[in-house]
Formats: C-alpha cells, sequence, structure tokens
C-alpha cells in the first residue's frame, strides 16, 4: 500500500470515527445509554484518537527524524504508539465515568503504557 492511499484511509477513518463521536453525543442522552451506545461511543473515542495521533506522529517523525528511516518503520512506530496513548486516553475517561479513577488508577495505567512501550 503506498503511503498516499495510508495515509488517506487513516484520515477518512478518523474523520467518520470524529463524526460518529459527535453523533452520539448530540443524540444521545448519556444517562438513558444503553451498553451499546456507550461501546459506540468509546470505540468512537479510542479510532479517532488513534487516528489523530497516529497522523500527528507520523508527521512529527518526518518533520523531525533522519531521512534515512523507511516512512513505513516510521508509520508503525506512530500508529503502534498511537494505540498505545489511544488506549490510556480512552480507559482513563471510562474509569473517570464510572468514577473509578483514582491516582494509583491513573499511575498505573501510565506504568502499564511505558511498559508497553519500553
Amino acid at each position: 500500500m503506498s503511503l498516499s492511499r495510508y495515509l488517506l484511509f487513516i484520515l477518512l477513518g478518523t474523520a467518520l470515527s470524529w463524526a460518529a463521536l459527535g453523533a452520539i453525543i448530540v443524540a444521545v442522552d448519556p444517562t438513558d445509554a444503553s451498553g451499546i451506545i456507550l461501546t459506540a461511543l468509546f470505540v468512537s473515542i479510542w479510532l479517532g484518537a488513534t487516528g489523530t495521533l497516529s497522523l500527528a506522529g507520523l508527521l512529527l517523525r518526518t518533520l523531525f527524524h533522519s531521512k534515512n528511516y523507511l516512512v513505513s518503520r516510521q508509520a508503525a512506530v506512530a500508529m503502534r504508539q498511537a494505540v498505545i496513548l489511544a488506549s490510556l486516553l480512552t480507559l482513563t475517561i471510562l474509569l473517570e465515568g464510572r468514577d473509578l479513577l483514582t491516582w494509583w488508577n491513573a499511575l498505573l495505567l501510565a506504568l502499564t503504557a511505558i511498559a508497553l512501550e519500553w
């Protein structure tokens, strides 16, 4: 797959994810939301954040890293890091929504993300 096609798919998927999140926020009352709606909400947050962070990471890598690296390797690293950070963000929002987020939960999530990347 070419870089332009990869970027197009990621950009389109990210835009659709953020649009789905916006539609859920506008159309659904959070107090009356069913499990399916909440699942769609968190999946759209995760997909949107993954796409946004992946595109931002790839952009920063191509601007500031050495040109000796293949763009496909830079894209793979950016995607891996985006998945980890988006998972951290989504889990934090989920825990906060359930009033389960404490400082030690946040620390444990952050240390898990660091260990996964290390």
